[in-house]
């Protein structure tokens, strides 16, 4: 009789086992990357002299539910997804200012370009001269403008760039740390899945910065982070110190992260925010270096052509613009005097003469130049389509922004329902488990019956 009390005692002992584990999961229900709790039972038996007994039911084990299949896949999804919100992100704001009516260069341009036809029918016109240094003026403040801002831009992305590495190296840090203390519980016997929850949130936040995945040994005490290009940057309790270096701010597209034992890796080949900022860099760059070559369109051109022309005052060799310009920064009208304005051609008798100041043939010689002659497309052309190409660049960072959105929430909606907390399952299990706990209850008081039933035979 005293084995039927040890089965219904083993039996409480599992329903309180499984009451402490639905209570734990409730009240972890909002912690994030808690993987919920649940008991895998044995049959419990001892063995006697002659036979093997019976001796009601055990706890095997408190099992994490988890797969590491699906966590690794919210990590991958979730590196690909930052990845695509940075680029989206500075794309859009690219975009609008290229393409802003009031932040562009296309208005000012058009602008110049009109006040020179206009020139070119009354080019004895004080006022219609002034008109073109006016707009030559705003044409130049407005390409300085989007120089500054490209550099706000560098700015911008050095800041980020700095605030991610440091992040991350925190990071780094404590995953080695959990890793010894997880490896410290385990030789103790004690229980991990605290630890090893809090380390998948720590190693999927490095994934959003850097698209980070985990390499676990088979009993989860000693574990690698890697990048997804398959640099370690932790290995058990040792944890490596990435640096981001910029050689200079046109070479920025380079960058490169440093270990302690100083290998360089290419971040343009990581995911997470941190690839994201280093693939829109070349994007910048590029773009930036289109803007310098309009400007040095513009410049070159424009002065090589009016130098040619005589002004209303017989001068000749003025130009327009500051010099040579090398980017858009540097772009600066010099000429202060309309009357120096070479829009006349030389005299065909005497070269060293104006046809007169009513000629406008040098200038529509500068007109051509503006709608393309010697060139591929036309000065607005040009710019136009550069405005066009990040406008559609920035449609395609968005389109994938939304897909891989999409994705990382359907992979994270496969992990919830593997392993978070579903209230009503647990609400279901409250029932159960008393049950469960009241019948054993049942159990012990039916053989402490019995017993006084045999004893009261003597």
């Amino acid at each position: 009789m005293s084995n039927l009390l040890n089965i219904g005692l083993s039996g409480l002992t599992v329903g309180r086992s499984g009451l402490d584990n639905t209570a734990q999961n409730v009240s972890n229900t909002l912690t994030e990357w808690y993987s919920r709790r649940e008991n895998i039972l044995e049959p419990a038996q001892t063995h006697g002299s002659s036979r093997i007994l019976q001796s009601g039911v055990a706890v095997a084990e408190v099992r994490r539910v988890t797969d590491a299949f699906v966590t690794t896949r919210v990590w991958y999804t979730s590196g690909q997804y930052e990845q695509a919100k940075v680029i989206d992100s500075y794309v859009r704001q690219l975009d609008a200012i290229l393409g802003g009516e009031n932040t562009g260069y296309s208005q000012p341009l058009n602008q110049l370009h009109r006040s020179l036809q206009r020139a070119a029918v009354t080019p004895e016109s004080l006022a219609v001269r002034q008109q073109v240094l006016g707009d030559a003026n705003l044409a130049a403040v407005q390409l300085v403008t989007l120089h500054e801002r490209f550099n706000a831009f560098h700015d911008q992305i050095g800041v980020q760039i700095d605030s991610i590495v440091a992040e991350v190296n925190e990071l780094t840090r404590n995953i080695a740390d959990t890793n010894d203390r997880i490896r410290i519980a385990d030789l103790a016997g004690s229980d991990t899945g605290d630890l090893k929850d809090n380390r998948n949130r720590l190693v999927d936040r490095l994934s959003e910065l850097i698209g980070a995945r985990l390499l676990e040994n088979q009993d989860g005490s000693v574990i690698e982070v890697v990048l997804g290009s398959g640099e370690p940057l932790v290995a058990g309790s040792q944890s490596q110190t990435i640096s981001v270096k910029q050689t200079s701010r046109e070479n920025y597209g380079a960058i490169a992260a440093t270990s302690g034992s100083d290998v360089d890796f290419d971040v343009r080949e990581w995911s997470g925010a941190l690839g994201g900022i280093a693939k829109f860099h070349d994007i910048l760059v590029r773009e930036q270096n289109d803007l310098n070559n309009q400007a040095v369109l513009l410049v070159e051109g424009t002065n090589r052509i009016l130098a040619q022309g005589f002004g209303l005052d017989g001068s000749t060799g003025n130009k327009l613009f500051h010099g040579m310009a090398v980017d858009a920064g540097h772009v600066k009208v010099v000429l202060d005097d309309p009357k120096k304005l070479g829009f006349a051609s030389a005299d065909s008798h005497d070269p060293s003469q104006s046809r007169g100041p009513g000629d406008s043939s040098n200038l529509r010689n500068l007109l051509d130049y503006f709608d393309g002659r010697g060139l591929d497309n036309s000065l607005s052309v040009s710019y136009d389509q550069q405005v066009s190409r990040i406008a559609t660049q920035g449609r395609q960072a968005a389109s994938r922004e939304k897909a891989e959105l999409s994705l990382r929430d359907s992979v994270r909606a496969e992990r919830d329902n593997l392993s978070a907390v579903n209230l009503d399952e647990e609400a279901a299990n409250l029932i159960r488990f008393q049950q469960y706990y009241q019948a054993n209850v049942r159990v012990i008081a039916m053989g402490s019956v019995v017993i006084d039933e045999l004893l009261g035979l003597f």
